[in-house]
């Protein structure tokens, strides 16, 4: 019985918990009741190296940052997507210009006044006035054939009788 006296924990292969009572991290409910709020910087994930060098992730919020500053993020880390992001940007305002009428027109709201219902109507009258031009050059067309026609065979009909080209 003397020697498992003389025994500690550490010989058994158990851990002193004693002496980690001051290194361990509070619980919430210590927190709360101590009032201290531990900062940020303890809250995130350390990393230690081969060398043993502890190193903290520092997280950024890109939210709080402006529009220019997280430009800057996206160009740093990677600016392959910067072309990406305007074309983007470009097929959203070419499908928004496409399906805005129609949408506006799905809940009954007038369109007459939509830049694109007004393109649609210019282009409509092009065409029409098209269609007009196309019927009557088939007529012109059908009319410059046969007199070309005519004139052929008047000159072949002079040439047979001795004329001169």
């Amino acid at each position: 019985m003397t020697i498992a006296n003389n025994l500690s924990m550490e010989d058994y292969g158990v851990e002193d918990t004693s002496q980690d009572e001051t290194d361990r991290e509070l619980t919430f409910q210590e927190i709360l009741d101590n009032g201290n709020v531990p900062s940020k910087a303890s809250l995130d994930k350390e990393i230690k190296d081969e060398e043993g060098m502890t190193y903290e992730i520092v997280k950024k919020d890109l939210n709080a940052l402006t529009k220019e500053e997280q430009m800057d993020v996206v160009y740093s880390s990677a600016p392959e997507l910067i072309g990406l992001l305007s074309e983007l940007k470009d097929a959203l305002e070419k499908l928004e210009n496409k399906v805005n009428p129609l949408v506006e027109k799905s809940e009954g709201q007038p369109v007459r006044d939509h830049p694109v219902v007004s393109h649609l109507v210019e282009i409509k009258s092009l065409l029409d006035k098209i269609k007009t031009i196309d019927d009557n050059l088939s007529f012109d067309m059908e009319k410059i054939l046969k007199k070309e026609m005519n004139g052929a065979a008047a000159v072949k009909t002079s040439n047979s009788r001795g004329g001169i080209l």
